[in-house]
């Protein structure tokens, strides 16, 4: 790990934290050519004038990795798009690759920078060396590394170093954050990419209905909608995705839209909407909780009985000499019992005083025998000056605790848990019909990309008018129309086709200058036809958009491979158990419903049992009779379902889903526009998260007790509010005669404790509520540091109804007190009439304070997916729609049509409850989420990398051979003290060396296919292995025979007939698997 220290006042320092780093060239009065600012009361060195005007603090400390300084790797501060100075060393990193925003810069590096201008760098990626670099590119300073951060990414930065989050050898996982999420919102922007919870709010608030705990009618509403109000994209280009990993348990699949029939008073309406629902169970259980370190207690001995284990001198004074006062002498012997009465220091080391159980013969000063007989009191020397036992000649402790044991008491037994634990489900209500995947006349444009350079583009539909510039090659396009046959002059052979296009991405350039972007409408040619000549097309057509079709519906599924893939007997079999690798274009098939999930090498796994339709083993003859379960999804397959025969009923499953997994898009649901009728029409999908489980109240307290993850300070209600006022040298605290007038949370970077000469500390708190805004301190004592685990005091709270036939009609004068105030505080943004109406809810979701409250809300109440329009909760709406009958039947209709929570008996374990815990999905999956910006630590990459480059086509044990050839070095020392250093040492793994051996440096840098899975794998199984499973124990060299005799074939004065390595006493026996022509290995 890094270590981070600073020259300060007192001299070198440790840094734990942000707050320990000392002011950037700091006064009390401001230096020429410098800017400052006042931070925390001090004068503090910032930067502000360069481009997006962002407010850089300027910092200096060291990084140390074991005690040194040098040759140190310097983690880049933030991601971002690098830009590289000789003068100073310094790298900037900017948030465009237009250079437009710079979000801070590291200066001093050694100019071999490890990062090239426009490239884009992960947090925590190498960025340089750490040197002392001047403006001239000279070395002239000391040692450090100056950074400059926005604050709160500096605190951030400090605390991952320093926490080990970012440590030597780091490097960003490749893996797509889209596949990477444990819990993900149901919706994706346009292009794929995650919303962020406040982007996800913020489309909510385009929502007209739809809304969590209560809709438009006064109705409880245990979910959310996302329609085409603020999804347009959810009914073709992005599906609806699954929240969590888990299982399908009910499904239903409508083939086309159901159709409910109103008689106006004026005409008949035909009302189309879906019934089709997923649900799926989930269970969340967090890390464990970190074993604590109990500090050792301290041994008291003053009572104690010892045994002595070797003879020691005893006398009548605490000394090893009985010098001018001592007279009595004697050795005794081991197994001398002693109860010590007394410890007493000297300059050398601690002697007791104790009581002998037995006669003890000795001598006086004059050496005259004399016996002390048992129960005498005799001093010994027994612990250095740290309190630990002296040792004997043999380095044993002389004596032993042999004090008799007490009664033993019945010990409380700990039954806090290690993890918290819940299970939930979640509902996505209103899908698509199966009829309907399949693309409908003018759902979708032909579409193309530009693949010709310096195609000129015109405002008006000739090829003379002016030219508004050049579309930019790959830029994407909309075909509005076209026409062919436009020359350019009369008389001309060759014709054109020329298009009216709307440009969808990049854009149209003149002269460096954008002239036309995403969104335009312009003309241009798009082919050329000349007689005797092929044609020439400027763009190539885009494939249609095709909808995602769901995995989970039952029926049989037939998938060809992408790529070669392990097959196995058992889906339990490890992974150096596979039969063979199936090959590439083999055909598989296998039913829905036989899908299990599976941990294998440590990862998780849906696995499916296939029957083997054409193709075959790449690496082995043989044929099995049975099924063989293969890991099977869209990565790895091209999975071609079979149209599902199960349609407009309630299929209950297990099926295997992972987060981001699509369970659909949004479908039809048409309303009456009225009482007299009329059609409303959106598509839309109704998200509703809700549990069963009956440890839920216990699962809000955190009984794990853990710290990890998403920081907040807690401030209750009550607290004194104080000012700061005096100097910045010696600020004062008084109370304003405000308090704290309801709970606040403030994520914990956003305030830092401030530290008074006095040493009491304050945290500063400036919160803008929609009640009253609170500027000012409180005192330490009157904060709490709590964790995103700690959901109750976050403010989860339940809301209970009590009667499991409520109707769900929300009446204000009848709720719970705190239902009641947050009704009645949303009312009070709108008109204050004691009503809530679709524009207030609006306005109350735009307003993160209540926002917050909305979405930590757990609703206990009868699901609205049971009831039939017949039971009693229904009755509500006999008497709301009492004079519009017509409007009544075709309600209670549709009640009768979406319900289905009867149908589900006997497909869960256990029965679902008609009264159940609702959450705001959101809500919830935000606070499952373990998303804190930490870099993951890729140690297991460049393992698995360089695997890659030594092993990538031999077999699953030589990769395992090489690994522990690597993590040999490792133990060893002399290559670094990371997986990182060892394999990137200088003339040691040539795959690192781009000079030496390029086409391994490419290799590892763009690893493929199952070699590249299986060097994963075997990079896992040797980085976590314990030390006696080491197939090649001293082992630090080896060769390939087969390379090297090549080798020596093309360049004999290089390369030997054998390293001079190769020592045959030295030689290490190859494991099982390992081919003596592909390695053998040697003792270093």
């Amino acid at each position: 790990m890094y270590t981070i220290v600073e020259s300060g006042t007192n001299g070198i320092e440790p840094v734990k934290s942000y707050d320990d780093l000392e002011k950037h060239h700091p006064s009390k009065a401001r230096e020429p050519k410098r800017e400052y600012d006042e931070t925390d009361g001090h004068l503090e060195e910032i930067r502000t004038n360069e481009p997006g005007g962002r407010r850089l603090v300027k910092k200096d400390f060291v990084l140390l990795v074991n005690g040194s300084n040098k040759s140190i790797d310097v983690p880049c501060p933030v991601a971002g798009f690098v830009k590289t100075f000789k003068s100073y060393g310094t790298v900037k990193i900017y948030s465009t690759e237009k250079y437009d925003d710079l979000l801070g810069q590291v200066l001093h590096l050694d100019t071999n920078f490890k990062v090239k201008d426009g490239q884009y760098v992960e947090y925590g990626q190498p960025i340089g060396i750490q040197y002392r670099t001047d403006g001239e590119g000279k070395p002239t300073y000391a040692i450090h590394t100056h950074a400059e951060l926005e604050r709160t990414q500096f605190e951030k930065y400090i605390k991952d170093i320093v926490d080990g989050n970012i440590k030597p050898g780091t490097w960003p996982s490749n893996t797509s954050p889209t596949d990477d999420k444990k819990y993900q919102f149901p919706v994706r922007k346009a292009d794929g990419s995650h919303y962020t919870l406040d982007e996800l709010y913020k489309e909510l608030e385009k929502e007209s209905s739809g809304h969590y705990l209560l809709g438009n009618h006064g109705f409880w509403h245990g979910g959310i909608h996302f329609s085409d109000s603020s999804m347009p994209h959810a009914k073709l280009k992005q599906a609806v995705r699954c929240m969590a990993d888990g299982e399908v348990v009910a499904y239903r699949l409508n083939k086309n839209y159901l159709s409910s029939t109103f008689m106006g008073e004026q005409s008949c309406d035909n009302l189309r909407y879906s019934t089709s629902f997923c649900l799926v169970r989930h269970t969340y259980e967090s890390q464990k909780r970190p074993a604590e370190s109990k500090p050792v207690a301290k041994i008291e001995w003053v009572g104690k009985t010892v045994q002595l284990t070797s003879s020691r001198y005893g006398r009548d004074i605490a000394s090893t000499v009985l010098g001018n006062t001592g007279n009595f002498e004697a050795l005794m012997p081991a197994g001398t019992e002693l109860q010590i009465l007394k410890i007493h220091d000297t300059k050398d080391m601690r002697f007791a005083l104790a009581t002998i159980k037995a006669a003890l013969p000795g001598k006086d000063r004059a050496g005259n025998p004399v016996t002390r007989a048992a129960t005498s009191e005799i001093w010994f020397a027994a612990f250095d000056k740290k309190d630990v036992i002296l040792k004997d000649r043999n380095k044993q402790a002389i004596f032993k605790d042999v004090t008799p044991a007490p009664p033993a008491e019945a010990k409380a037994e700990d039954k806090k848990p290690e993890t918290n634990k819940l299970e939930f489900f979640s509902l996505y209500m209103h899908l698509l019909p199966f009829e309907h995947y399949p693309l409908q006349n003018g759902e979708s444009q032909r579409r193309f990309k530009v693949k010709a350079k310096g195609r000129n583009v015109r405002k008006e539909a000739n090829l003379t008018g002016t030219v508004l510039g050049q579309i930019e090659s790959g830029a994407e396009f909309e075909l509005i129309s076209a026409t062919s046959g436009h020359q350019i002059k009369p008389g001309d052979t060759a014709t054109y086709e020329l298009a009216q296009i709307k440009i969808l991405s990049k854009g149209v350039k003149k002269s460096g200058v954008q002239t036309a972007k995403a969104g335009d409408v312009v003309w241009m040619a798009i082919s050329k036809t000349e007689p005797g000549k092929a044609d020439e097309h400027y763009a190539e057509e885009i494939p249609p958009q095709k909808r995602v079709r769901p995995t989970y519906w039952k029926g049989q599924v037939k998938a060809q491979l992408k790529k070669r893939v392990p097959a196995f007997n058992k889906p339990e079999d490890p992974v150096d158990k596979k039969i063979g690798l199936l090959a590439e274009n083999t055909v598989l098939e296998y039913a829905t419903g036989t899908v299990k999930r599976v941990i294998q090498a440590g990862r998780p796994q849906i696995m499916a049992p296939c029957t083997i339709v054409s193709g075959g083993f790449w690496d082995t003859p043989m044929c099995p009779a049975g099924p063989v379960w293969v890991a099977i999804d869209a990565n790895v397959a091209e999975l071609k379902p079979d149209d599902p025969s199960d349609f407009d009923s309630v299929v209950t499953c297990t099926i295997p889903i992972k987060a981001g997994d699509p369970v659909g898009y949004l479908g039809l649901y048409e309303t009456l526009a009225s009482a007299k009728g009329g059609v409303k029409s959106r598509h839309q999908v109704h998200v509703e998260l809700f549990s069963t489980d009956p440890n839920l109240e216990a699962f809000l307290k955190n009984p794990a007790g853990l710290k990890d993850g998403k920081q907040y300070l807690r401030v209750t209600k009550g607290k004194t509010i104080y000012n700061k006022g005096g100097t910045a040298e010696v600020p004062t605290f008084t109370p304003s005669g405000l308090v704290i007038n309801e709970n606040y949370l403030i994520a914990a970077n956003q305030t830092k404790l401030f530290k008074a000469p006095d040493s009491k500390e304050w945290y500063p708190i400036k919160v803008n509520s929609a009640t009253t805004p609170v500027d000012g301190y409180i005192a330490k004592a009157d904060g709490e540091i709590i964790s995103q685990h700690d959901r109750e005091k976050l403010g989860f709270q339940i809301i209970k109804e009590s009667n499991d036939n409520a109707d769900g009609f929300l009446d204000p004068k009848e709720m719970p007190d705190f239902f009641q105030n947050l009704y009645l505080k949303i009312d009070q943004l709108g008109n204050k009439d004691d009503k809530v109406t679709a524009d207030e809810i609006s306005l109350a979701l735009k307003n993160r304070k209540f926002r917050d409250r909305w979405s930590k809300l757990i609703g206990y109440h009868p699901t609205e997916w049971q009831a039939k329009s017949s039971a009693p909760k229904w009755q509500r709406l006999d008497e709301l729609l009492k004079d519009v009958p017509e409007v009544l039947r075709h309600e209670k209709e549709r009640i009768d049509n979406l319900v289905f929570w009867d149908e589900l008996a006997g497909a869960m374990q256990v029965a679902l409850p008609k009264q159940i815990h609702h959450f705001h999905p959101l809500g919830l999956i935000d606070s499952l989420s373990m998303n804190t910006g930490e870099v993951a630590d890729s140690e297991l990459m460049y393992l698995a990398r360089t695997i890659y480059g030594e092993a990538r086509g031999q077999s699953y044990a030589s990769k395992v051979a090489v690994g522990w050839i690597i993590r040999n070095r490792l133990m060893k020392g002399t290559w670094g003290s990371t997986y990182r250093s060892v394999v990137t040492a200088r003339l040691q793994f040539t795959c690192w060396s781009k000079k030496h051996d390029p086409h391994g440096y490419k290799a590892i840098h763009n690893p493929v296919g199952q070699a590249w899975d299986d060097c994963q794998k075997a990079a896992e199984e040797v980085m976590n292995a314990p030390a006696n499973a080491n197939v090649l124990p001293e082992a630090l060299n080896y060769y390939s025979p087969r390379a090297q005799a090549q080798l020596h074939v093309q360049k004999p004065s290089v390369y030997p007939e054998t390293p001079s390595f190769a020592i045959s006493s030295k030689r290490v026996p190859n494991p099982p698997g390992v081919s003596d022509d592909d390695y053998r290995f040697y003792k270093g």
